[in-house]
C-alpha cells in the first residue's frame, strides 16, 4: 500500500493551471479552454503554494489554459521562486510581452511552448487561429535571450506527416529539445473530430530526422526509446511507469482547485483544495495527506495485455490517459500499441545492424553532461 507519509518525498513536480482562458481554440483541447472563467486569486493562490511546500514539490509548472493571460502572472512566478520552486511556464507562446520576458530572465524560469505546425493553415486548422507568426517571432527573440524553452508538439492527423518541418524550426532557432506527444482524445476533440490513427510513421520519420541530427536536437520519444535498447541494464531503463504522474510523482490542480494525478484522468471524487481550506478548515499537513491519498501509480506489470509483451520495458505501458479517454478503462490496451512494437521491432533491427552506434555514444556521453548541467531539466518537464 501507498502511504501519504511514504509519498510525500517522490512528489517533484506540479502542475497548476492558474486559468481555463484562452485566446486559441485547439480542436483537441484536453481541457476545453474557455468553456469556463475560473482563475485563481492571489489568496488561493497563496494556499497552493503552502500546500506545495507541505508536500515538498521541487518544480512548479505554470500552466492554462493560456497562463499568460492571467492579469497576475508575474505576481505568481515572482511567489513561487520566493518560496524556493523551480518555475516553470507552459504557454502556446502568443501572449509573451516584453514585461513577461523580463519576470522570466529575471526569474530563472523555462518555458514549454506548444506549435503544431509551421504552416499557417494547418496551424489554424489546429489551433483555431493563424497566430504563427507571433509564436515564431516569440521564439526567436526568447532563444536570443538564453531562455530554457522545448517544443511541445501534439500529434494528430492534421499535423502527423509535418513532424520534419516542425524539427527543422527548432534545429534553425537552436532549440535543443522537442517532447512529441500522441493525441489524448478528450474534452473538445470529442466533438471537433480530431483523430490521431497512426503512431507508426511520424516515429519512422522522426528516428531517421534523429539519426541525423543527434548533435543539433534531441526528440524525447525517440531518444527515450533508443536509451532504453542501448542501456536495458541500467536503473533508468528499467523503469516501469510510463510517466511522472503514474509513477506517483506528479500532482496536477486545475482552476477550480481539484487535485488530480493526472489531469487527463477524471476522479471518481476528486478533493478540492480551496474547499478543504475554506470550508472544512483542514490544516495544510491534513491536506497534504489528503492529496498523496489520491496517488494511485499504475505501471506497465499492473496492466493486462502488458504483463507478457515484449515492449513492457520500452513503451511502459503507454499513456494511460489516452487509455483511459479512449475506452473508459485505466487498464485497456492503447488504440496504437501495434504501431509501438512495430517500432521497437524496426529499433532493434537497426541496434543490431550497429546504425545506432554512434548516437548511442553520444548518449552516454550526455548523460554524464546533463548531469551537470540545468538546461537538462527543461527537457524533462514534458508530460509524458
Amino acid at each position: 500500500l501507498w502511504k501519504g507519509e511514504l509519498l510525500l518525498e517522490h512528489i517533484n513536480t506540479a502542475w497548476i493551471e492558474i486559468t481555463e482562458k484562452c485566446n486559441l481554440h485547439c480542436k483537441y483541447c484536453y481541457m476545453d479552454a474557455n468553456s469556463g472563467f475560473h482563475q485563481y486569486t492571489i489568496e488561493e493562490y497563496r494556499n497552493i503554494l503552502d500546500l506545495l511546500k507541505e508536500l515538498q514539490v521541487t518544480y512548479v509548472v505554470i500552466s492554462g489554459g493560456e497562463p499568460c493571460l492571467h492579469y497576475s502572472i508575474e505576481e505568481y512566478i515572482k511567489m513561487a521562486c520566493k518560496e524556493g520552486f523551480k518555475v516553470g511556464v507552459a504557454t502556446n507562446g502568443t501572449c509573451i510581452t516584453d514585461s513577461l520576458i523580463s519576470c522570466f530572465i529575471k526569474n530563472d524560469v523555462f518555458l514549454q511552448i506548444s506549435i503544431d505546425s509551421i504552416e499557417c493553415d494547418d496551424f489554424a486548422q489546429s489551433r483555431g487561429a493563424n497566430k504563427l507568426d507571433v509564436v515564431v517571432s516569440n521564439l526567436t527573440h526568447i532563444v536570443d535571450l538564453k531562455i530554457p524553452v522545448t517544443l511541445s508538439c501534439t500529434l494528430t492527423d492534421i499535423n502527423s506527416k509535418c513532424v520534419i518541418e516542425i524539427c527543422d524550426l527548432a534545429k534553425k532557432l537552436g532549440i535543443p529539445f522537442i517532447h512529441f506527444g500522441p493525441l489524448i482524445p478528450t474534452k473538445r476533440c470529442l466533438t471537433t473530430g480530431v483523430k490521431f490513427t497512426n503512431l507508426f510513421d511520424p516515429l519512422r520519420t522522426l528516428y531517421e530526422y534523429q539519426i541525423a541530427n543527434y548533435l543539433d536536437l534531441q526528440i524525447d520519444i525517440i531518444e527515450e526509446f533508443i536509451n532504453i535498447i542501448a542501456n536495458p541494464n541500467e536503473s533508468n531503463s528499467q523503469s516501469i511507469y510510463y510517466c511522472e504522474a503514474m509513477a506517483g510523482h506528479n500532482i496536477q490542480i486545475d482552476s477550480c482547485g481539484n487535485v488530480f494525478q493526472c489531469g487527463l484522468i477524471d476522479n471518481t471524487e476528486p478533493f478540492n483544495l480551496f474547499k478543504a481550506v475554506h470550508t472544512y478548515h483542514l490544516s495544510m499537513p491534513e491536506i497534504a495527506q489528503k492529496c498523496t491519498q489520491i496517488l494511485r501509480p499504475i505501471s506497465a506489470i499492473d496492466i493486462p495485455s502488458c504483463k507478457k509483451c515484449k515492449c513492457l520495458q520500452l513503451c511502459r505501458g503507454g499513456c494511460r490517459a489516452c487509455a483511459y479517454n479512449t475506452t473508459g478503462n485505466v487498464y485497456s490496451c492503447l488504440p496504437y500499441c501495434n504501431d509501438i512494437q512495430n517500432f521497437v521491432d524496426f529499433l532493434e533491427k537497426e541496434h543490431a545492424s550497429g546504425r545506432l552506434d554512434n548516437y548511442i555514444s553520444f548518449l552516454k556521453l550526455m548523460r554524464i553532461v546533463e548531469e551537470k548541467q540545468y538546461g537538462t531539466h527543461v527537457k524533462r518537464m514534458g508530460i509524458y
